[in-house]
């Protein structure tokens, strides 16, 4: 034995030794408590304004309290080249700076009907969302004739602007005003017996004013979290999942389409309209590269082996991909903690046999190889003390860092966004316990439903019952393992791999042709420490559900990747944006703390004029044309960190 090893099993023989010298003080001191961090996202008027063309004003009415959610929308649909205020900060002088000007639902006063009338009135083009009477006169709108408590959208196939919107009906949760058309153009109509319009366009002096006849901020946020009547509030409340917030809420039939999305991509085609005859609108893709889908893989892991850890992390790594594994560490008393972690410790020094758990070191090996562990706590307390119970046990075992990601055991929620909120404030910035399971989505005879419960596959910041931004992301988890094969746990009818992995072909499939979603899945890690006859219809199905998106050359990635790579885009820039002479220059600035490079989408005309020649940091770039909601699109792709775009057009 060399010198080196000695010391370290002289140590080993130290740390075991611990309890009868130092007793349980020093046990009850190892590991990390939960963090305290700030829940809330920034507000979006603090966000640094630069010359974009597109300024947000958000009305802070109490009625309508999700305005600030109009930021989230322009900033899921990559239209990033906006300035946000508050209403109260708004002034004739700085409207008339901006082509484009979207205001948040609420009450006006008269002198603010004056300002945003005026602003229309000479040649600004104004987006209003269910304008009270007082906004709607001086707008030159006819006042709604009543309303209707919720309905849907049905987009005009013939009108411009709905253009590669779908035309089924796209679910309206939220009040929508009964506005006679009075000469308008409808774009899109609610449901109602006399098909008013949803959305319509008209002419105010030489501007333009769109209206949507419904608050579209409150409706995307409803349909994305569910039903706020349907959250059980108190902490000892009987346990809740978050997909027990859409029962009554949703149509099944339209789970094959993300109606959330629809809806922002038909903005998108009305902001970017609207923008035309001042300069193109500039985008960022979805995905990174010209990718027009994603495969998030997860696998929640209850205290598994690391044998099981290695086996299916060597599956997800044939297909070039990587695996987010949420695992629940082992709960023990004080003494077994401090015998874990000897046993650990001389494991990872080959002086003693591996554990049944795995070891930090082990675990030290899968995150170099681009794996994700974080935590999978159990609610078996109340909701924060049981996760600081499973927080300490998981640092303690020095089994940590935990990441950002998370996925909770049985999915249990509080409130409508209690549970959200209280995870931001433990450093969590994504959360995938929207999850497609439970009976709620079993039909009888038509068997299981999946898609997009929330409406949308796309991640945005949840939003708390005041309309705050919370520091924390939503991505949905449409496809769990287990309804496609049997888990000793579980007593649901169960459709076999085979058929589920044709359901996630169809998904993957759906999305390259435009119902662009990242798609988690989770495969449990649970039986791959069981028998054969467990372990080989997980196998199969993990198999033929990643050797599609492999072969469709779709990315499979960590939740905690797509994380960095959503944060970093929503904060990216377009700045110093110059039009001239048919010439388009800008700056896209962008932090480099993903690994990932971005896409920028430059509109492909303008008017009479067809986008030809593109320029990276001075070099001549390749684009490719691409076509989202309406618009045709060259989809540049970048590298990591800041560029400046030169961009031609000629007839």
């Amino acid at each position: 034995m060399n010198r080196r090893k000695f010391l370290k099993l002289a140590g080993l023989a130290v740390g075991l030794s611990i309890p009868a010298v130092s007793g349980i003080w020093w046990l009850s001191n190892r590991g990390e408590d939960l963090p305290s961090l700030d829940t809330y996202a920034r507000e979006p008027w603090q966000t640094s304004p630069a010359s974009e063309p597109v300024l947000v004003i958000i009305n802070e009415d109490p009625v309508h309290r999700f305005g600030r959610f109009l930021p989230e929308i322009l900033w899921a649909e990559g239209l990033n080249a906006f300035t946000t205020i508050r209403l109260v900060d708004a002034s004739s002088q700085l409207l008339d700076k901006y082509p484009c000007i979207l205001v948040s639902s609420g009450n006006f006063t008269s002198v603010e009907v004056e300002m945003l009338a005026n602003y229309a009135g000479s040649g600004g083009n104004l987006v209003v969302f269910q304008p009270d009477n007082n906004l709607s006169a001086g707008l030159g709108l006819r006042a709604a004739t009543g309303t209707i408590p919720e309905g849907s959208t049905i987009a005009d196939p013939q009108h411009p602007l709905a253009s590669g919107i779908k035309t089924l009906p796209l679910s309206v949760h939220v009040e929508a005003g009964l506005y006679p058309p009075d000469g308008a153009e409808v774009v899109a109509r609610l449901d109602d017996p006399e098909a008013h319009p949803a959305v319509f366009v008209k002419r105010l002096g030489s501007g333009l004013v769109v209206a949507w006849a419904y608050d579209l901020a409150m409706n995307i946020v409803l349909t994305r979290q569910g039903n706020p009547a349907l959250a059980t509030g108190a902490d000892n409340a009987p346990a809740q999942r978050p997909a027990d917030l859409f029962n009554g809420w949703i149509d099944f039939e339209r789970m094959r389409y993300p109606q959330a999305d629809e809806l922002q991509r038909l903005l998108a085609n009305i902001v970017t309209w609207l923008c035309e005859n001042t300069l193109p609108l500039l985008r960022l893709w979805y995905f990174p590269g010209a990718a027009r889908s994603l495969v998030l893989a997860t696998s929640d892991a209850h205290s598994n082996t690391f044998s099981a850890l290695q086996q299916i992390t060597g599956l997800v790594e044939q297909y070039s991909g990587k695996l987010s594994i949420y695992y629940t560490p082992p709960l023990t008393s004080d003494l077994g903690l401090l015998k874990l972690q000897g046993e650990n410790l001389g494991a990872d020094l080959g002086i003693l046999p591996s554990p049944y758990f795995p070891t930090p070191e082990q675990l030290a090996t899968l995150r170099s190889n681009g794996h994700e562990i974080s935590l999978h706590p159990f609610i078996d307390e109340t909701y924060i003390n049981s996760w600081r119970k499973y927080w300490n046990a998981f640092t303690r075992l020095n089994f940590g860092p935990i990441s950002q990601t998370v996925r909770t055991h049985n999915l249990e929620w509080r409130g409508w966004a209690d549970a959200a909120q209280i995870q931001a404030g433990f450093g969590i910035r994504m959360n995938t316990d929207y999850y497609t399971y439970g009976s709620m989505f079993y039909n009888g005879a038509n068997g299981w439903f999946y898609g997009h419960f929330t409406g949308s596959g796309l991640p945005m910041h949840f939003a708390d019952n005041d309309g705050r931004i919370l520091n924390i992301y939503q991505q949905v988890t449409q496809f769990g393992d287990e309804h496609f094969y049997p888990l000793p746990w579980s007593n649901d009818d169960v459709i076999g791999p085979a058929q589920g992995i044709d359901l996630f072909s169809k998904f993957i499939q759906s999305s390259l042709d435009g119902n662009y979603a990242a798609i988690a899945v989770n495969f449990h890690s649970d039986p791959y420490d069981l028998e054969d006859n467990w372990r080989q219809p997980a196998i199969d199905l993990l198999n033929g559900s990643l050797n599609t998106a492999y072969s469709l050359g779709v990315p499979i990635w960590t939740v905690q990747r797509w994380l960095d790579f959503t944060t970093m885009r929503q904060k990216t820039r377009f700045e110093a944006i110059q039009w001239q002479d048919k010439k388009l220059a800008f700056d896209v600035v962008s932090e480099k703390t993903s690994k990932d490079g971005l896409s920028v989408l430059i509109p492909q005309t303008n008017k009479l004029s067809e986008l030809r020649l593109v320029k990276v940091d001075g070099n001549p770039a390749t684009f490719e044309t691409w076509k989202v909601g309406g618009v045709n699109y060259g989809l540049v792709k970048l590298e990591t960190g800041s560029h400046h775009i030169e961009a031609g057009y000629f007839e």
